[in-house]
């Protein structure tokens, strides 16, 4: 949101994730509130697909800046791809509550949008 390139380490251009946006996971969190779905068991919500760093990052049309940890805004190690940070399948809630999340270039649009529409979030040191 302010033209700058991300300061990132050398590993987190390795690491990876799971990216869903808030709204994404707010819709599916409203039709399992709303009574959708059996009610029991677990639900994954996710894309259900890994994204690199480096393809997240490009997604919202920022360079990134290689230094070192001390001076990064993000450090992420892809040695820790599972457990909270795995990719997990969102075939039952796709199923279940007939839910498909949008893809990940729309939703970063969308978020990019809501980022410009409110820059004064932003200037608050957020």
């Amino acid at each position: 949101m302010q033209g700058r390139a991300v300061k990132i380490t050398e590993r987190t251009l390795r690491a990876g994730g799971d990216w869903l946006g808030a709204t994404e996971a707010a819709r599916a969190l409203q039709l399992l509130a709303r009574g959708e779905g059996r009610g029991d068991g677990t639900y994954n919500i996710s894309s259900g697909i890994r994204t690199s760093v480096p393809d997240l990052v490009t997604l919202f049309g920022v360079e990134t800046l290689q230094v070192p940890a001390e001076s990064a805004e993000a450090d992420m190690d892809p040695a820790t791809e599972s457990g909270k940070n795995g990719v997990y399948s969102c075939d039952r809630a796709r199923q279940e509550l007939a839910w498909q999340p949008a893809g990940l270039a729309d939703q970063v649009a969308a978020y990019v949008r809501w980022a410009r529409e409110h820059p004064a979030f932003f200037a608050a040191g957020r």
